[in-house]
């Protein structure tokens, strides 16, 4: 995944128009609200900006769902990275396949408890 910076200004007003109708409707808009919305010429713009948001690391969706769309936090992706990371990790010493030899693992305070949880489901 990507660093979700930097965005173009439509981007931005696309991912901020998802946050803000999500946190009032409880589901994220559909492409005819987001093109309505920000005045968009037409849906295939608003599909192919949130392709880009969604190769940036931006959003997350699961495609041919409605109304899947999903603003990622920097910190969420960051994390699902360090999990992620952890297991694989975890894998490759389960099956023997590498020694492991790290002394330290640095990981933000912020994720700690996070990290504890993912580590504890792995085994």
């Amino acid at each position: 995944m990507s660093t979700v910076y930097p965005l173009t200004r439509i981007q931005l007003s696309v991912l901020d128009f998802i946050r803000a109708h999500t946190a009032v409707a409880g589901v994220s808009p559909s492409y005819g609200e987001i093109q309505h919305a920000l005045g968009m010429s037409s849906r295939g713009h608003v599909h192919s900006t949130i392709l880009r948001l969604e190769r940036r690391g931006a959003i997350v969706r699961q495609p041919g769902r409605a109304r899947t769309i999903r603003v990622v936090d920097q910190s969420d992706a960051f994390r699902d990275r360090v999990i992620e990371a952890a297991r694989a990790l975890m894998a490759d010493i389960q099956s023997e396949e590498i020694a492991l030899d790290i002394a330290t693992i640095r990981v933000p305070t912020a994720l700690l408890g996070e990290l504890d949880v993912a580590l504890a489901e792995m085994g």
